[in-house]
Order: C-alpha cells, then structure tokens, then sequence
C-alpha cells in the first residue's frame, strides 16, 4: 500500500513538472537572453520638424561660435518646466574650445547642453540633437543659456541653435556623396570637410543639404563676412519669439488667451532644476 502511495505520488510530480516545463523554459529564456527588458524603464521619444536654416539666419541668433571638441565628459540632469509642460531632461556637454569664430570667451572650454538623456529608469531620446561622442570634432553655432532659471552667466553654458544644424560636424570625406562633395569644390588634397548633419546610419554620416558642406576654410570666411555684416544681437531671441507668436496668433494656430500668455512669460526663467 505504502509503495502504491509512493508510486501515485511520484507520478503527480513528474506530470506536474513536464506541465511546468513550458514556464521554466520562458522564465530561463528571458531572463537569460534578455535581462534589458526588466530594467529599460521608460523610453519617451521626442520628434521635431525644422525648417532648413542658412548660415547667415544661424548666425543672426548666435552669440557665440566655435571650433571645438568634445571630451566625452557629461552631465545628465532633470529639470522643471516653470510653463506647464512635463520635466525636461537634459545632458551637459564639456566641449573644448580650439578656436572662437564668433563672440568672446575667454574660457578654453564652455557647456554644451543638449535636450534629452537618461536620468533613473526615464529616457529622453530628442531626434533633432547630435549624437555627441568624445573625440567628435566641428563648428558649434551657439546660443547662451543665461536666463532660462538655472543657468548662471559664470556658467559658461550655451545650446545648439536649432538642434543639428548648429553643429558641423568634421565629417570623412568618404561617407559623403560624389556629388556633395563636386558641388563644394573641397577635394583639393583630401581637404577635411565640415557638415551640417541630421542623423546618422550604420556609421555614415549624412549632410542635411548638399549645400551645407565645407572645407574650413571656406567656412571661416564665409564667417569672417558675416561678422562684419551682421553684428550680434543680444535680443534676438526676445524679438524673434514675439514676432513668431504673433505669426501664430495671426494664423489662428494659437488663440488670443494663448498669445497674450505666451507674450508675458518671455525673458521669464523657464526651468527649475530638480534637487538630486
């Protein structure tokens, strides 16, 4: 009788473990294979539409341009929106400076900040910024942070002007086409180029327009031009945000209540960082 019982109970077993098999294996499966699923968190994507910007309208809204490269030493950060939208998050780039173009700083080295980046278990990803790795070298067409509630004039922090295209990237000469590189009569003695990039695919680089590509020294004096041209307005901004609300405004894709809010809050901080 007692063998009996013995036999029936390890026959439960063995069925109850084959019944198992198929949840022992998913288990097994990821979380062996992959592990990222439990810890990603919260990717958010941010998409943006730009219209192309030449290089006389970025430099209108600069106030300061460089040549430099980035260390690969970052800062990532989260920060309050003072107008009613969700939290930002935000990575600060140091970037060494070889050469100043536009402006003055006397400092060798400045803040790049960027929208976007991984603060605990949420992820900003901004389609529209650079990739920035160390060692990557180029222009920057900068904007000052200044005023926008966490930033300090000691800070000595600037932003992208319009994202990509206020970065030219020092670009290889074969990861451009045969045609950009005709149309920008550079390849007088493998010439290092400078581009105007949006993205980039499998490691090649893609110009944003054919027109946007340049040796240095065609860049540095089409640079030289426009500083004597188009002297450096502090108020840019200020006059260009109202002059696109009112735009907006006038076009109904803003309402009236929208626009005269909209109109009180510029020049006013716009951000809160939050405490670690």
């Amino acid at each position: 009788m007692a063998r009996t019982i013995r036999k029936v109970g390890i026959t439960l077993i063995v069925i109850l473990l084959i019944a198992l098999l198929p949840l022992m294996f998913l288990f097994f499966k990821y979380s062996n294979e992959s592990p990222q699923i439990a810890n990603t968190g919260v990717v958010e994507e941010l998409h943006g539409l730009m219209p192309h910007w030449t290089i006389e309208e970025l430099y209108q809204r600069a106030v300061l341009v460089v040549k430099g490269t980035a260390t690969g030493k970052t800062e990532v950060f989260e920060a309050k929106s003072l107008n009613g939208g969700e939290n930002a998050i935000f990575t600060n780039h140091v970037i060494i400076i070889d050469e100043v173009l536009r402006g003055e700083t006397e400092e060798k080295e400045i803040i790049l900040r960027q929208y976007g980046g991984t603060v605990g278990e949420r992820t900003l990803e901004v389609d529209y910024e650079p990739e920035l790795k160390e060692g990557d070298s180029g222009i920057f067409i900068l904007r000052s942070n200044t005023g926008d509630g966490i930033t300090k004039e000691e800070d000595n922090s600037y932003s992208l002007i319009t994202g990509s295209q206020g970065f030219f990237k020092e670009v290889e000469t074969e990861s451009l086409t045969d045609d950009v590189i005709a149309l920008n009569k550079a390849q007088e003695n493998d010439a290092v180029l400078y581009g105007n990039t949006f993205y980039e695919e499998e490691g090649k680089i893609y110009a944003s327009e054919k027109e946007s590509v340049y040796t240095y020294e065609s860049f540095k004096s089409i640079s030289d031009e426009l500083n004597e041209r188009v002297p450096i307005d502090l108020n840019f901004e200020d006059k260009y945000s109202r002059e696109s609300l009112k735009t907006n405004y006038e076009t109904g894709f803003i309402s009236k209540e929208e626009y005269e809010r909209s109109l009180e809050n510029i020049g006013k901080p716009i951000l809160a960082k939050i405490a670690e």
